[in-house]
């Protein structure tokens, strides 16, 4: 390889980069109000927990099946699909 194939491209990468923070800030920006939040509707410290747990968790039982779902049908339907669900 020459030493122009190996150095990555800066511009290409920074709109990937830029996508990729605002949506963790948008996943992630809430969090720490969370239990503010929760304990103002009067929620329980275990409502806490299973509040901040439920995302996670989703995301590990759901991610295999619509990667599954994805391969066998194309990722675009499967993303459009998703966004409708949410």
């Amino acid at each position: 390889m020459s030493e122009s194939e190996e150095k990555l491209d800066f511009k290409k990468i920074l709109p990937i980069f830029i996508i990729v923070l605002v949506d963790l800030l948008g996943l992630t920006i809430i969090i720490p109000l969370l239990p503010l939040y929760a304990t103002a509707f009067g929620a329980h410290a275990f409502m806490i927990g299973a509040l901040g747990a439920t995302y996670p968790i989703m995301q590990f039982m759901g991610a295999p099946l619509l990667g599954r779902l994805s391969d066998k049908y194309g990722r675009k339907p499967i993303l459009i699909i998703s966004q409708i669900g949410t």
